[in-house]
C-alpha cells in the first residue's frame, strides 16, 4: 500500500471491486444451479409423462384385447347354440314336405300341384295294395259265378275303384294335414330359440361394449389426472427452486450496492483526508518559511539557507534537497 493510499481510498475501491466480482460469480453460480434444477425437473417430467403414456397405451391395449377375446367367445357360444337347432330345423323341413303335399292335394298350388299330389297318392303302397286286393276279390267272385267277362264285372270294378280312391284319398290328405302342427311346432321352436340366441348375443355385445367404454373412460380420466398432476408438480418444483434462489440472488445485488457505497464513502473520506493534509502542509509551511506564508511556501526567493529557493518542491515534482536539508 502506498503512502498516500489512505488519502485516495484506493484500498476501499479495490475491496469494493473484489466484492462486486464475487457477487457476480455468485449470481453466475446461482444461474447454473437454477438452470440445472429446471433441466432436472423437466427431464423428470418428460420421463414421468412417457411412463404415464406407456401405461395408458398398455391399459388401452389390454382393454381392446379383452373386448376382442370376450366378443370372440360370445360369438363362438352363439354359433354352438345355433348349431344345436339344426336337427330341429331339419325336422321342420321334413314336416314341411308333408304339408306342401297336403296343400297340393287341396289345389292351393294349382293344377300341377294337384297332379303331383294325385301321382304321389296313387304311387303309395297302401292304395295299390287295397286296389289290387279288392279287384282280385271281385274277379274271384265273378269267376265263380261265370260272369267274369260281363259288363257288370267292369261296373263293379269301377265302382270299387272310385270308392276306394275317394276314401283312401281323404285319409291320405288328413294324414298329410296332421303334419301341420308338428311342422309349426318345430318351426316356431327353431325361430324362438334362434331369436333368443341373437338377442342374447346382442345384449352380450352391448354389455361388452359398455364395459370397454367405461374402462377406456376411466383410463382416459386417470391419464388426464396424472398428466395434470405431473405438470402441476413440475411447475411447483420450478417455483420452489426459483424461490429458494431468489433471496441469495437478491443478496448479491445488495452486496454490490454495499460495496459501491463503501467505495464511495472511502473515496469521500480520502478526499477529506487529502484536503486535511493540504491544509496541514499549508500551516506547516507558514510556520517554517521566514517571511513566507503560503505564497512564500510555493513561490520563489525566500530563505537563503534553502539554496535561494524557499519552494519545498522542485519543478520535477520531487522534494527540494535544500528543503530536506533545512528540515
Amino acid at each position: 500500500m502506498g503512502l498516500f493510499d489512505i488519502f485516495t481510498g484506493a484500498p476501499a475501491k479495490k475491496a469494493a471491486e473484489q466484492a462486486k466480482q464475487a457477487a457476480g460469480q455468485q449470481r453466475s453460480y446461482f444461474d447454473q444451479v437454477g438452470g440445472a434444477n429446471t433441466a432436472a425437473i423437466e427431464g423428470g417430467l418428460d420421463l414421468s409423462l412417457g411412463a404415464l403414456t406407456q401405461g395408458y397405451n398398455t391399459g388401452a391395449g389390454a382393454v381392446g384385447q379383452g373386448y376382442s377375446d370376450a366378443s370372440g367367445y360370445l360369438n363362438s357360444g352363439a354359433g354352438a347354440a345355433r348349431a344345436a337347432y339344426d336337427p330341429l330345423k331339419a325336422l321342420s323341413s321334413k314336416y314341411g314336405g308333408a304339408t306342401t303335399m297336403a296343400l297340393n292335394s287341396l289345389g292351393v298350388n294349382g293344377a300341377q300341384g294337384q297332379a303331383d299330389a294325385r301321382g304321389a297318392f296313387q304311387a303309395g303302397p297302401a292304395y295299390n295294395f287295397n286296389m289290387e286286393q279288392g279287384l282280385e276279390a271281385i274277379n274271384r267272385r265273378r269267376a265263380a259265378g261265370g260272369m267274369l267277362d260281363g259288363g257288370n264285372a267292369d261296373r263293379d270294378a269301377q265302382t270299387f275303384g272310385a270308392g276306394l280312391a275317394s276314401n283312401e284319398y281323404d285319409k291320405w290328405m288328413n294324414q298329410l294335414l296332421g303334419f301341420t302342427s308338428p311342422e309349426l311346432a318345430a318351426t316356431s321352436g327353431t325361430a324362438t330359440g334362434l331369436a333368443g340366441i341373437e338377442t342374447g348375443l346382442g345384449q352380450g355385445q352391448a354389455g361388452l361394449a359398455t364395459q370397454r367404454g367405461s374402462m377406456m373412460a376411466d383410463l382416459a380420466q386417470r391419464y388426464g389426472t396424472g398428466q395434470a398432476g405431473l405438470q402441476t408438480g413440475a411447475a411447483n418444483a420450478k417455483v420452489g427452486s426459483a424461490l429458494a434462489l431468489a433471496q441469495p440472488y437478491a443478496n448479491t445485488y445488495k452486496q454490490e450496492a454495499d460495496a459501491s457505497k463503501y467505495a464511495a464513502d472511502a473515496q469521500m473520506a480520502g478526499s477529506k483526508n487529502m484536503w486535511g493534509l493540504g491544509m496541514n502542509l499549508a500551516s506547516l509551511g507558514t510556520g517554517l518559511i521566514p517571511g513566507g506564508g503560503i505564497g512564500a511556501m510555493f513561490g520563489g526567493g525566500g530563505n537563503p539557507s534553502m539554496g535561494g529557493n524557499s519552494n519545498p518542491f522542485m519543478s520535477s515534482g520531487n522534494v527540494n534537497p535544500a528543503y530536506m536539508q533545512y528540515g
